[in-house]
C-alpha cells in the first residue's frame, strides 16, 4: 500500500499511474463468506483487492487499478501437472506469455475492465500474441 501509494504520486489526471495487481481466481472480496480451502489468504487477497480499487477511485483518475485474477500459469513443462489439477479444482488455465501478453497489453493501452478473469485474460493475450 505504501508502495502505491508512493509511486502514484507522480501520476496526474492527464498521465495517471496504472497499476495491474496480479491476485489468484480463487481470492475472496467478501469477507463475510465461508471458505474451506485457505480462508485467511483467499481473503486477505481479497481485502488487498477491494483497498487497491477503493484507492483508485479516490484518487480521482490519477491511478488506474486493475486486478488480474489468473487460474493455474502454465508454461509447456508442466502440461500434464496443470491438467490432473485442473481435474482436481476445476480451475481453468492460462499460459505464462499469454498472461504476460494480456497484462501489456492492458497496461499499454488502458484498462478493458477493473478485474480481469482468466478467459478475459487468454482471450486479450492471444489477441496481443497473434494479431
Amino acid at each position: 500500500m505504501t508502495g502505491i501509494k508512493t509511486m502514484a504520486s507522480v501520476a496526474s489526471a492527464e498521465a495517471p499511474f496504472r497499476f495491474i495487481y496480479t491476485s489468484g481466481a480463487l481470492s475472496e472480496r467478501d469477507p463475510s463468506k465461508s471458505l474451506w480451502l485457505n480462508p485467511e489468504y483467499r481473503k486477505m487477497r481479497g481485502e488487498v483487492e477491494n483497498w487497491l480499487l477503493a484507492y483508485a477511485v479516490d484518487t480521482a483518475g490519477k491511478v488506474e487499478v486493475q486486478v488480474t485474477k489468473p487460474g493455474l500459469i502454465d508454461h509447456s513443462g508442466r502440461i500434464a501437472a496443470v491438467r490432473t489439477l485442473l481435474s482436481v479444482t476445476g480451475l481453468s488455465n492460462i499460459n505464462v506469455s499469454e498472461l504476460a501478453a494480456a497484462e501489456l497489453n492492458q497496461a499499454l493501452g488502458g484498462f478493458e475492465k477493473d478485474t480481469l478473469m482468466t478467459p478475459d485474460l487468454v482471450r486479450i493475450g492471444r489477441d496481443a500474441l497473434w494479431n
